[in-house]
């Protein structure tokens, strides 16, 4: 979103809250808002919207992307691959997790 990249977080952050009440199933939408509270250390705010990601699509790339990211800036970082990890280990050959995964893993 380009607001982000120009340091627009309010605005950013106000069209992302809006655009959820208006379709809260949408977990890409979610995925947004819960990374640009991961980006502004707002990690409470951010569990909330992984959780309705989880609730949404529990075994989506968005879910698992958005509870490793969470767990990445809580510091958590070997959590955070373990969760990648199950994801891939049901069944999921996901390339995109699996790119993320392995940049955790040679991160550590």
């Amino acid at each position: 979103m380009w607001l982000i990249r120009y340091g627009k977080h309010d605005r950013a952050e106000r069209l992302l809250r809006d655009a959820v009440r208006l379709a809260p199933s949408q977990i890409s939408l979610r995925g947004d808002l819960c990374q640009l509270l991961i980006d502004l250390k707002r990690l409470d705010e951010a569990e909330i919207q992984v959780k309705e990601i989880e609730l949404l699509a529990p075994y989506s790339r968005e879910a698992a992307l958005t509870r490793s990211s969470l767990l990445r800036a809580r510091g958590q970082r070997f959590e955070a691959i373990r969760s990648l990890q199950r994801f891939i280990d049901r069944g999921s050959a996901d390339p995109v997790i699996l790119s993320a995964l392995e940049m955790m893993k040679r991160a550590l």
